[in-house]
């Protein structure tokens, strides 16, 4: 893992400033959004979290069809806004599967053998920069030699690995259902946090600087601070963010409804 990610940090040095800059500045600015205020825009946030998915499921799975990928963000979109107690508990799930998983396949992810494409990329244009085109394409070389490491480590973990994956999903399914507005706090607050780490880790590569290799270095402090920025992020949400139900809502109409009629009447007969 830490070859890996030295390779990907002295291949960054070549990379497109617009790619490193606008990715870094836009994941900042978006994160920190949805890390303290995305509650406030829950409806909003699930029509881009569900048409991300989609979108991303349809785009790896289809070999890269745009017309099937934009498709499938339509239905995402769609599913996260109907099924709005269903979609948070399947995401609040799928981000403790996504972080636990991370964190236990880390020890196993260390085989050399598996950055064969990355390998190919640092020995080609050597000494200037390269172009957007190129340096999408460097990054998704990266990304496909990490899902192939992470693939060869899931076999490796013990079974008591898994089955704690498996509570974990489970325990955030049901706090999803029954608890859905800690679940929605969660999801914002964990999403901002990733799209933070990703932001300043490629500010930092446009930099010049090693964020991945202080991360895999120092992984037990970088783990309390995400862990700190999440739990941080869900209570402020909760204490602070207004999450009105539909419910609530028309209580409130109902509420108001008598007084706005005792006021008209009242102004009917002094006038």
């Amino acid at each position: 893992m830490l070859e890996i990610t030295r390779h990907f940090e002295q291949a960054a040095t070549q990379f497109n400033t617009v790619v490193l800059v606008g990715i870094g500045i836009t994941a900042v600015l978006l994160g920190l959004f949805i890390w303290l205020g995305g509650l406030g825009l829950r409806k909003q946030l699930l029509i881009a979290v569900g048409a991300l998915c989609g979108g991303l499921c349809a785009f790896l799975t289809s070999g890269h069809n745009i017309t099937l990928t934009i498709f499938t963000a339509a239905i995402g979109a769609v599913i996260a806004t109907k099924f709005e107690k269903i979609f948070l508990a399947v995401l609040a799930s799928a981000l403790a599967v996504a972080l636990s998983l991370a964190i236990m396949t880390r020890p196993y992810m260390n085989k050399s053998e598996y950055s064969t494409q990355t390998a190919q990329h640092q020995s080609q244009i050597q000494g200037q920069t390269y172009t957007v085109q190129q340096t999408m394409q460097v990054i998704k070389a990266y990304a496909h030699d990490l899902n192939s490491m992470i693939k060869h480590a899931c076999p490796q973990m013990p079974p008591y690995n898994w089955l704690i994956i498996l509570a974990l999903a489970v325990i955030f399914t049901i706090v999803g259902f029954f608890f859905w507005p800690i679940a929605s706090a969660f999801c914002c607050a964990t999403l901002g946090t990733i799209s933070i780490f990703l932001g300043m880790t490629m500010l930092l590569l446009f930099k010049g600087s090693a964020p991945l290799t202080g991360i895999c270095t120092r992984t037990p402090f970088f783990m309390f601070v995400f862990a700190a920025m999440v739990i941080f992020g869900t209570l402020e949400q909760l204490m602070l963010c207004k999450y009105t139900t539909k419910k609530s809502i028309l209580k409130k109409r109902q509420d108001k409804t008598p007084q706005q009629t005792d006021k008209a009447t009242a102004n009917w007969r002094t006038s």
